[in-house]
C-alpha cells in the first residue's frame, strides 16, 4: 500500500490519478485506495490472471484489469489478505481421512504405464 523515500516519509503506492480511473470506470466515488489496494491483491492471486499474465509478471508490471464486480473483488482481497497475514491464527479446519481402495483397473493401469 505505501513506499518510502530515503528520509523515511511515506508515500501512498496509489495515486489521486489511479484511484479517479477506478472511481470513473465503476462509477462509484465511494472507492477509497485501500479498496483499490485489496482489488489487486485479489486480482493478482488469480490463476487465470497469473496464468495470462505469466511472461509479464516476470519482466514488468502487468496490467491491472477493471473486472465486473469490483467490491466482490475487494472482498475477496481483503479475506486473502487476511489469510496470509493471519495463517498462524486461523482455528484449523478438522479433516477426517478416507482410504479408498483401488479399484483392480487403475491398479493395472498404473503398471502399464
Amino acid at each position: 500500500m505505501y513506499r518510502y523515500d530515503k528520509d523515511g516519509n511515506r508515500i501512498n503506492n496509489i495515486t489521486d490519478w489511479g484511484l479517479t480511473q477506478f472511481q470513473n470506470h465503476y462509477k462509484d466515488s465511494t472507492i477509497t485506495k485501500l479498496d483499490i489496494f485489496h482489488y489487486a491483491y485479489a486480482v493478482l492471486h488469480n490463476p487465470a490472471y497469473r496464468t495470462k499474465y505469466e511472461l509479464n509478471l516476470k519482466r514488468e508490471f502487468p496490467p491491472l484489469p477493471f473486472y465486473e464486480d469490483f467490491h466482490q473483488w475487494v472482498n475477496w482481497g481483503k479475506q486473502l489478505m487476511d489469510l496470509h497475514i493471519n495463517y498462524e491464527t486461523v482455528e484449523p479446519y478438522l479433516l477426517k481421512r478416507i482410504n479408498l481402495p483401488l479399484a483392480k483397473n487403475n491398479i493395472e493401469d498404473q503398471k502399464q504405464n
